[in-house]
């Protein structure tokens, strides 16, 4: 995942540079109740490549690489984000696949059953 500070609030804007790049762009509305008598609305873009998807609201970008290899159009999405928003706040990695996480159990458990052998 990685997250990014905006620029531009201005998302009818950034619709048309990503639909231009070949990027699927819907915008989105998002509410939240803050208080008991307050709603807060915020306005986003939901955007998906082949292998990566996420969000553009005005505060912030988030980018999620699903699976596989970005193709070329995941990365102009991710190009043109990290290009227009310069400075990264905090990337991470989400999480293990199962996959993943199957290999490391099995790696923990015979090194787990080699040292009750000794």
């Amino acid at each position: 995942m990685m997250r990014y500070s905006l620029r531009s609030n201005n998302l009818d804007e950034i619709a048309k540079e990503l639909g231009t790049i070949g990027i699927d762009v819907r915008k989105e509305n998002y509410r939240k109740l803050v208080a008991p008598h307050k709603i807060k609305e915020e306005n986003y873009l939901r955007v998906n490549g082949d292998n990566v998807s996420g969000s553009i609201s005005p505060t912030s970008a988030f980018l999620y690489l699903h699976k596989g290899i970005p193709t070329e159009k995941d990365e102009k999405l991710i190009e043109y984000v990290t290009r227009k928003y310069k400075l990264p706040i905090e990337r991470g990695f989400i999480g293990l696949t199962v996959a993943t996480a199957a290999i490391l159990a099995s790696y923990i458990t015979m090194l787990y059953l080699l040292l009750q052998m000794k």
